[in-house]
Parts: C-alpha cells; sequence; structure tokens
C-alpha cells in the first residue's frame, strides 16, 4: 500500500472581541437619564451596591450601618441578605475593612449597579439592558459562589435574593421517570435556612 502524505491546513479565524463598556468610559457608558429611564422600566428595583466594610470606613463613616455591617460580617446569611456583598470579603474589595477606620473603600470589584429583582422581566429587562448597552452582567441567587464570579468590576448586576416564589405540585415527572407526588419548586430566593426554618 502506497504511503500518503495528507496535509492539514489549519484556517486561522480571528476573532475580534468586543471590550465591555466601564463606567468611567464616558464615550460608551449609559447617561444618568438612560439609567433612570432603566429604573423605571423595572419599577424602581436599581439599587447601589457597595463594599460589605463601606460603612466603617474613613470616607464613608456611619456608626449605625457599621455595627449592622460587624454583627453580619461573618454570618453567610446575613452577608447573603445585604446586595453586592460577598462570602469573602476578599473578592469585594481590598481597600476598606471593619477593622481599620482609617482606610478609604473604593468599589473594588462590587458591580456598580445591581437589580434587586423579583420577577423574571426584571431580569429579561436586565439582560436587554446590559446587551443593548455593552455592560458586562453578572447573576447572583440567595447563595455565595466561593470563588467570587458573582463580584465583577464595573458590572450591572442582577441579585435574586428577593425572587421568593414557591409552587407545591401535587403530581411531577420528567424524563420518563417515575412521577413524584408532593413536590416544591422553589425560586432563587429560596436559601437552605428558608426551606428547613422558613
Amino acid at each position: 500500500m502506497e504511503n500518503r502524505k495528507v496535509r492539514i491546513f489549519y484556517k486561522m479565524v480571528i476573532t475580534v472581541t468586543r471590550c465591555r463598556c466601564i463606567a468611567n468610559d464616558s464615550t460608551c457608558w449609559s447617561s444618568p437619564s438612560a439609567w433612570r429611564t432603566f429604573n423605571a422600566s423595572i419599577s424602581g428595583r436599581l439599587v447601589l451596591p457597595h463594599s460589605s466594610a463601606t460603612p466603617c470606613a474613613e470616607n464613608e463613616f456611619n456608626e449605625s450601618l457599621c455595627n449592622e455591617t460587624i454583627r453580619y460580617w461573618s454570618d453567610s446569611s446575613g452577608r447573603s441578605d445585604q446586595v453586592g456583598t460577598m462570602q469573602y470579603f476578599h473578592w469585594e474589595n481590598v481597600s476598606c475593612s471593619i477593622n481599620n477606620r482609617n482606610s478609604k473603600c473604593t468599589q473594588g470589584s462590587t458591580p456598580v449597579y445591581a437589580v434587586d429583582a423579583i420577577w423574571p422581566e426584571n431580569i429579561q429587562a436586565t439582560l436587554r439592558f446590559a446587551s443593548t448597552n455593552n455592560i458586562r452582567s453578572v447573576i447572583k441567587t440567595t447563595g455565595h459562589y466561593i470563588l467570587g464570579r458573582s463580584a465583577v468590576f464595573e458590572s450591572l448586576f442582577m441579585w435574586l435574593h428577593n425572587m421568593k416564589n414557591m409552587t407545591l405540585i401535587s403530581q411531577y415527572s420528567s424524563c420518563g421517570a417515575p412521577p413524584v407526588s408532593d413536590d416544591v419548586c422553589l425560586t432563587p430566593g429560596y436559601n437552605r435556612e428558608t426551606c428547613i426554618y422558613g
């Protein structure tokens, strides 16, 4: 049998990655009126998250909020109740701390804006706005992602913590499996503690 040499040529495809717009780029960042219009379209659910230690920092000091922050600082459930707060502080920001009142907080990796979503339509509108305006979007349910993927610099954050709906299903089957009775469908706002303790 004759040996044949086969030459394989790989066509190189060069793709151009389009960078996302960030807040300090006035050439592309949405105007204040665009953010107001967007906020109105989601029934005023747009909020401004900050690093969890911000109320304890010199440039933003607020004694009552700082005391509240200290109370939930090491409590993962308490931290999940705060928009923009991550399980591990270092994912948010390393410029300020509850232990150093002389520190000055910056936004760090805490998203610039957050949508406190309570309905699927809030998420749909947020994704449309982010796509149209070339803004990086990130989503966080009630739990914590240990690797910090919910903390994204200058992004639009979809916070699903308050999206709480429970549907009881008397008879459920999936993919040909035997039916199950008394099942429940939970939306992303439920965490383990809520399901166990109510």
